[in-house]
C-alpha cells in the first residue's frame, strides 16, 4: 500500500508498451521456453542421482553399513571422528569430489558409533577411507601420509590417490585450467 491507503498497482498492471514488446519477442519466448526446459532436465538428474546415492556426500549409520557399500559397484566410505579437524579436512575434498565423481557412492560414518565395523575392518587410525568395489574393499587410505602428510593440500593429491584404487578416473587438465586451485577459498 501506498502512504494513502491505496494498494500499489501489480507491475503486471503498468502499462509499457517497450515492456510488452520485449514479452512478444517470439526469440526471447523460445529461449526462456529452452532454458525451463534444461533446468527440469537438470532437476531430474539430481533427483536420479540422490535415488542412487551419487553426487552427494553423506553420513550413514552403522546399521546401513552393508547395504550401502554392497548394492552400489564403487563405493568410498570415510570412517571419521566429528572431533578430529583432519576429518573434517577430508569431508571438505571428499564433498567436491562426490560431485564430480558420479560412479562412486561417497559416504562417511562416525566411528565412535561404528564400533561392529571399526573392529571387523581394524580401523586403529583417523581419518580413514576405505575403498569399496562390488562390496570388497579394493584399498585404503590412512592418515594423510600419502596425501603429503601436511592438512593443506589440494583436492587433486587425493583424487590421484583414489585413482590408484581403480574407483576414479581422473580428468586431464586442460591449460585455461592448470592455475585454478581449489584452494582459493584460502584467499577469501
Amino acid at each position: 500500500m501506498d502512504f494513502t491507503g491505496n494498494p500499489e498497482p501489480y507491475v503486471s498492471d503498468v502499462e509499457d508498451s517497450e515492456d510488452d514488446e520485449f514479452f512478444d519477442d517470439p526469440d526471447l519466448h523460445e529461449f526462456i521456453l529452452q532454458k525451463r526446459k534444461e533446468m527440469e532436465q537438470q532437476m531430474q538428474e539430481e533427483q536420479k542421482k540422490i535415488q542412487l546415492g551419487t553426487g552427494i556426500y553423506r553420513e550413514i549409520i552403522e546399521k546401513d553399513f552393508l547395504e550401502h557399500t554392497t548394492s552400489f559397484e564403487n563405493v568410498i566410505v570415510h570412517f571419521f571422528s566429528p572431533d578430529f579437524v583432519r576429518c573434517k579436512i577430508l569431508d571438505s575434498h571428499l564433498e567436491k569430489m562426490a560431485r564430480t565423481y558420479l560412479n562412486v557412492r561417497f559416504l562417511k560414518i562416525n566411528a565412535l558409533n561404528a564400533e561392529f565395523f571399526v573392529l571387523r575392518l581394524k580401523i586403529q587410525t583417523l581419518p580413514q577411507i576405505i575403498m569399496f568395489r562390488d562390496g570388497k574393499i579394493v584399498d585404503r587410505l590412512v592418515g594423510f601420509e600419502e596425501l603429503g602428510g601436511s592438512d593443506h593440500f589440494p583436492t587433486s593429491v587425493l583424487e590421484k590417490r583414489i585413482e590408484r584404487s581403480g574407483l576414479i578416473k581422473v580428468k586431464t587438465i586442460r591449460s585455461s585450467e592448470m592455475y585454478q586451485d581449489d584452494d582459493d577459498a584460502d584467499w577469501e
